[in-house]
């Protein structure tokens, strides 16, 4: 039995290196992946 799953995400924050410093392209962004929808975060 499959049971659905979803998943959750709190306060994530995604920095990078770059030649000028580091780039914060998230900060403090929260969600849900819900079953059956298709879901992506492109940086």
């Amino acid at each position: 039995v499959k049971l659905p799953v979803v998943l959750t995400f709190k306060n994530i924050t995604y920095t990078v290196s770059t030649n000028s410093g580091p780039l914060t392209i998230l900060h403090g962004v929260s969600g849900a992946f819900k079953p059956g929808k298709l879901a992506a975060i492109m940086v």
